[in-house]
């Protein structure tokens, strides 16, 4: 029988859910998980059992915070000079 593969919280995992998102919705969840600081699968187990999600900062953290504030002031910016108003999506938890 081979040896059961734990997670860094002893837990094991064997089951897996799969779904489907646009493209869209990939990159929101992305955008999302990079922010906090988590990897995909806890921000998504996080999000689906309502656990509170706790953001640790880190470099990488910071760093993600400061790419998507630079996204945002340029949208904000291409607004203020009166360009057509284009879908900017904004996540509040």
């Amino acid at each position: 029988m081979s040896h059961k593969n734990l997670d860094k919280h002893g837990r094991f995992r064997s089951m897996t859910i799969a779904f489907r998102v646009s493209p869209q919705e990939r990159d929101a969840i992305k955008r999302m998980a990079v922010l906090t600081g988590l990897n995909y699968q806890d921000y998504l187990i996080a999000n689906a059992t309502r656990n509170e999600i706790k953001v640790y900062g880190n470099p990488r953290v910071f760093i993600a915070l400061k790419r998507e504030l630079e996204r945002l002031t340029q949208e904000i910016e291409r607004v203020k000079e009166g360009s057509e108003i284009g879908s900017i999506q904004i996540f509040v938890g």
